[in-house]
Formats: structure tokens, C-alpha cells, sequence
């Protein structure tokens, strides 16, 4: 079990990075929405849900036309949805284009 001064100094840890994180949203929350609505939407493949900062959930659901307010976890979700439907509609044509070359009729000669 860990002595009180163990238990102190994680606690201490625990809560500055608690307010780092405070902090970081704040300052995120002072950018300007014109700095957001620059941004062009990245490819779903390069993008990192989990990795992403507010204002970079914000400029990615922007660029593709939703909306942008709600806690961070809802942007998350929100930005999950839409990956998983770009994900969708990307291997649709693929898919399609793969069971026409299948179906074609073979061509025999008499």
C-alpha cells in the first residue's frame, strides 16, 4: 500500500495535469471561427479520433458541413459517425465494380 506522501504526490500529479487539460481547452476555446472555417476536411484514413484536440474535431466536422458545438465527446462521436459513413461509401464503388467484372458473361466461340 502507498505511504501518504506517495499518495500526495500522485494526487498532486493527477491534478496538474487536470488543469493543463482546463487550460488547453480554454485556450482552444479563444480561436476564431474563421480559423476553423480555413481548414479544408482530411482524408479518414489519416485521421486520429482520439488524438485530436477541440478546435481540430471542430475544423474536421466544419469542413464537412456540421455542426460544431457540444462537449468534446459528442464531437467525437459525431466525427466517428461520419468517418465510419465516408469509410462506407469509399468501398461501395469497389465493391460494386468488383461484382461487375464478376457477372460479365464468358464469351464462348462456335
Amino acid at each position: 500500500m502507498p505511504s501518504s506522501l506517495e499518495w500526495e504526490e500522485t494526487i498532486s500529479k493527477y491534478k496538474q495535469a487536470c488543469d493543463e487539460e482546463i487550460a488547453e481547452e480554454l485556450n482552444e476555446d479563444n480561436i476564431s471561427d474563421h480559423e476553423i472555417e480555413t481548414r479544408s476536411a482530411s482524408h479518414h484514413s489519416t485521421i486520429d479520433i482520439e488524438k485530436l484536440r477541440v478546435i481540430d474535431l471542430k475544423a474536421e466536422l466544419k469542413a464537412r458541413g456540421q455542426h460544431v458545438t457540444g462537449l468534446k465527446s459528442d464531437l467525437k462521436k459525431r466525427l466517428t459517425k461520419i468517418i465510419q459513413q465516408e469509410k462506407t461509401d469509399e468501398e461501395k464503388p469497389e465493391v460494386s465494380a468488383n461484382n461487375t467484372d464478376e457477372q460479365q458473361p464468358s464469351t464462348t466461340v462456335n
